[in-house]
């Protein structure tokens, strides 16, 4: 038996949404914390007027989709050495 796609299914994030969301873990985090959290990222995306309200629950399945927490030392950027 397969599972019937749903046709009409509003995505939360459009691909830019999406973009700003990676964008936004990878960048430093604020002043007195030592990692960007799920309720983090959901008031930083409504602080910014992306959306109304989103559920953590959505931002930790972007995440995970993408393969970056934002708990983790590795974001998955490549930063340039030093020499």
């Amino acid at each position: 038996m397969k599972d019937k796609v749903q046709q009409n299914r509003r995505r939360a994030l459009s691909g830019a949404e999406e973009a700003l969301v990676v964008a936004i873990v990878c960048s430093p985090v604020p002043e007195g914390h030592d990692h960007w959290t799920l309720r983090m990222l959901r008031d930083k995306l409504v602080e910014l007027d992306v959306v109304d309200s989103i559920s953590a629950a959505t931002i930790h399945s972007l995440l995970k989709k993408m393969n970056l927490s934002p708990g983790s030392g590795s974001s998955g950027v490549s930063r340039k050495r030093s020499t």
